[in-house]
């Protein structure tokens, strides 16, 4: 069942209760792209299959030197989402899709120039108790995870990068590895978000701090939005956060068409 997909607004903002889970997300345009009258490159879509009681979190940041990034950001969140509920639950093999369609859009663009990076993330409600979390990416989009008012870095090779100027891998790609890693949590919340928040978060304890105290618990949708664009110097791309809080009490909806 799609819960939500971005679009290309300058600010979007959707929420949802499943049960257990409770869910924020807010995309804005950043600062860079406003001043240069470009749009927003990130994207997200959230997914939650009833049956396996998972949800699925994609979120693209699209490389911003890059003029069509954005319909590669687009297409990735929107595809991954299409074949999730069309029953892919291979996350290497679904990117390795994605991948291949945006490889396709590519030579089809005028400009030929696009890249994005992609992170997804699923989270499966355990019948034991606890929830599943597995996650396969290409980039920097990172996940973090907040538990007792403490932040960690869920790395994908297991090593937190200090600088934020490395090269960044992205689809499409030739042939990258794409591995999945999986853990198990019993509570907290974790967030899938794009660099311009990621960073600032990585290297400024203050962010941590305040994100930390405001992201205890689910804040309401608006407030959410506010604090994803938070302001910090000389960071001014795009801001996307997911957050997912574990132990929610809303109720799970019924299934649509």
């Amino acid at each position: 069942m799609p819960l939500f997909v971005s679009s290309g607004a300058d600010a979007e903002l959707s929420e949802s209760a499943l049960g257990l889970l409770e869910i924020r997300a807010a995309s804005i345009r950043g600062l860079q792209h406003r001043s240069a009258g470009t749009e927003r490159q990130d994207a997200f879509s959230v997914t939650w299959d009833e049956d396996s009681q998972t949800l699925l979190v994609l979120v693209a940041d699209g490389v911003g030197s890059l003029p069509d990034s954005r319909l590669a950001s687009t297409r990735a969140t929107e595809l991954g989402q299409k074949l999730w509920r069309e029953g892919f639950r291979d996350l290497p093999e679904l990117v390795r899709e994605i991948n291949a369609s945006v490889v396709d859009l590519a030579r089809e663009s005028a400009t030929k120039s696009m890249a994005t990076t992609l992170t997804a993330l699923t989270i499966g409600v355990c019948e034991a108790g606890g929830f599943d979390l597995a996650r396969c990416s290409i980039g920097d989009s990172p996940i973090w995870i907040l538990q007792n008012s403490e932040w960690t870095l869920w790395s994908p090779d297991g090593d937190v990068d200090e600088s934020f100027s490395a090269p960044i891998t992205a689809i499409p790609f030739a042939e990258a590895a794409v591995n999945v890693q999986s853990q198990l949590i019993s509570h907290g919340a974790v967030f899938v978000m794009t660099d311009g928040v990621g960073t600032p978060l990585q290297l400024s304890p203050d962010v941590r701090l305040s994100l930390a105290a405001w992201w205890e618990s689910p804040p309401n949708l608006f407030e959410f939005g506010s604090q994803v664009s938070f302001a910090r110097r000389s960071f001014i791309d795009d801001r996307t956060v997911v957050g997912v809080w574990l132990g929610g009490s809303g109720r799970i909806p019924e299934p649509t068409a």
